[in-house]
C-alpha cells in the first residue's frame, strides 16, 4: 500500500522548503528553541514573507520568554495573511502574558 502524503501546517507546498519547515517545527516542539530561532530566522533572512517561519519563530521566542520579539512576529504574520487566525490567536498569548489587553 503507497503511503498517503500529507502536508505541513502552513505549508508552501514545495517539498524542499515544507521539509526545513516541519525541521524547524520539530525544534521547537522538541524544546531546541534557540536552535530553532536561529533556523527560522535563516529561513526569513532568505524568504522573510514566509508564514511558517515567522510563526514557529515566534513560538520558540515566547516559549522562552521573548514575548516582545515573538509579538513582532505574529504582527508581522497578521499583516501578511489577515485573515489567518493562528497569528492572531497566537499574538493574543503573548500580548496576555504580557499584561496587555488583547
Amino acid at each position: 500500500a503507497a503511503l498517503k502524503q500529507t502536508t505541513i501546517t502552513h505549508g508552501v507546498g514545495d517539498m524542499d522548503v515544507d521539509k526545513q519547515i516541519a525541521l524547524g517545527y520539530y525544534k521547537v516542539n522538541n524544546g531546541l528553541h534557540h536552535e530553532a530561532i536561529t533556523y527560522f530566522g535563516d529561513m526569513l533572512r532568505k524568504q522573510p514573507e514566509l508564514i511558517a517561519a515567522l510563526l514557529g519563530r515566534g513560538t520558540a521566542l515566547a516559549l522562552i520568554g521573548q514575548y516582545q520579539a515573538a509579538e513582532a512576529d505574529f504582527t508581522k504574520t497578521i499583516l501578511l495573511q489577515p485573515k489567518l487566525a493562528d497569528g492572531y490567536k497566537r499574538r493574543s498569548q503573548v500580548l496576555g502574558a504580557l499584561g496587555k489587553s488583547v
